[in-house]
């Protein structure tokens, strides 16, 4: 799938093997690991792998683009489906969050954009996901302070949203507004059927936090605990899929 875009003919000497390029770049990702480490394993200088690092994960986001917000009235129905049965909350399409995502630290004017509210530099990612924890439309250009109904409000999903066939609802935290499409729990429930709402909300919605859990053990270089190893400017991720 990435062999063309990262082949590298040269008549000066054997250019490095794109099964190297891509497993560096996939060790580095999954483990956290330095450059220097995983360019020993692999044989590869520090410099070159360097080089290579966002080349092979450029390729990868083109080639793979399986991120696709639903837009067939079947795999609608079938994400409702499968809502349904986490906690009999009906018209699920979504479940939405925000995740804090670590970056290399810089200075400058726009410093405090990326710093934030847990005091480390971070992209705050916004990821919708389905019951079985696939995500389906994700945001990742905003910096780590910007709030998550910020995020929302200027992406695509508003509009995605008032236009899906057979409408829908996504399930948010507290954090995101009330909207017609957007259901968010209740702050100070009086009754049972309000308890009732919020218990079956907050148990249908749970799977966007066990996505990020998943995807942040899985591709551990984007957990905080590796930030100070994490070597991605923010120019390099401002993408929406």
């Amino acid at each position: 799938m990435v062999q063309t875009r990262l082949e590298r003919p040269t008549n000066r000497s054997n250019p490095l093997p794109v099964p190297s390029m891509v497993l560096s770049t996939l060790r580095v990702l999954a483990k956290g690991d330095f450059q220097s480490e995983a360019a020993d394993i692999h044989g590869i200088s520090q410099p070159s792998f360097s080089r290579t690092f966002m080349d092979v994960i450029d390729a990868l986001n083109y080639s793979l683009r399986n991120i696709n917000f639903p837009s067939g009235q079947a795999d609608i129905l079938q994400i409702k489906e499968d809502f349904l049965k986490v906690s009999n909350f009906p018209n699920v399409v979504g479940a939405i969050d925000g995740t804090l995502i670590p970056i290399i630290g810089m200075s400058g004017d726009d410093e405090h954009v990326f710093v934030s509210r847990k005091g480390f530099h971070a992209i705050n990612m916004q990821g919708i996901v389905t019951a079985d924890l696939k995500f389906t439309n994700i945001v990742c250009k905003y910096g780590g302070a910007t709030h998550d109904a910020f995020i929302l409000a200027n992406s695509s999903i508003p509009e995605m949203m008032e236009q899906l066939p057979g409408g829908g609802w996504l399930l948010g935290d507290s954090g995101y507004p009330l909207r017609p499409w957007l259901m968010t729990p209740i702050l100070a429930p009086q009754a049972r059927q309000e308890e009732k709402f919020n218990k079956s909300h907050i148990k249908t919605r749970n799977c966007v936090e066990r996505a990020f859990g998943v995807l942040k053990s899985r591709f551990r270089q984007m957990s905080a605990q590796n930030r100070r190893s994490f070597g991605i400017h923010p120019c390099k991720v401002c993408q929406d899929y």
